[in-house]
């Protein structure tokens, strides 16, 4: 049979068996997509609670940087969130895991990453997130998986997973679209 010589002649991909994939398949594969992603900002976060850039000395020959008298944080401009580690008990406490909750009118559930602390939690990582009476906040969670280079990262790491397990359980056919095909 010979093709309408109007038909644009080109690349066709047909997917075989998208259709076919279960809400359990694509469920399990957006789980493992937003773990992946949890574990970048996981990996930002454990990086801003650990800097080793000023010692304790330091920051009190600096006047304490982090104290409420001074009106705003007065170190490290830009990353105000950052935190100085001492113990390692705060960063050590971090966790992060993937749960899934109910869907909305459309059913299923959708997966989230749960990061934060809440087994064996140091009493100091309240005050710090938190601030004291003489001590400013510092949302570290917040602030670092909203900083502009983090969530992109995010991103690129759900996007890379999510398409690996979409390729690997849909069927997908490139054909050459020639003068031969039907």
């Amino acid at each position: 049979m010979a093709r309408d010589k109007t038909s644009v002649v080109g690349i066709e991909a047909t997917v075989i068996n998208l259709r076919q994939l279960s809400d359990r398949v694509l469920r399990e594969a957006a789980g493992r997509a937003m773990g992946k992603a949890g574990e970048v900002a996981k990996g930002a976060v454990y990086a801003n609670l650990t800097r080793t850039d000023h010692t304790l000395a330091q920051l009190r020959r600096m006047d304490h940087p982090y104290a409420k008298r001074h009106g705003a944080i007065r170190v490290h401009p830009g990353e105000t969130h950052v935190v100085h580690t001492r113990t390692g008990r705060m960063a050590s406490a971090l966790r992060g895991e993937v749960k899934f909750r109910a869907g909305g009118a459309g059913g299923g559930s959708r997966p989230f990453y749960r990061l934060g602390w809440w087994d064996n939690v140091p009493p100091h990582v309240r005050w710090v997130v938190e601030g004291t009476r003489v001590m400013l906040p510092r949302d570290v969670l917040w602030a670092t998986v909203s900083a502009p280079h983090v969530r992109p990262a995010m991103l690129r790491a759900f996007v890379l997973v999510m398409g690996a397990e979409l390729r690997t359980q849909a069927g997908i056919r490139f054909g050459g679209g020639g003068p031969d095909a039907a």
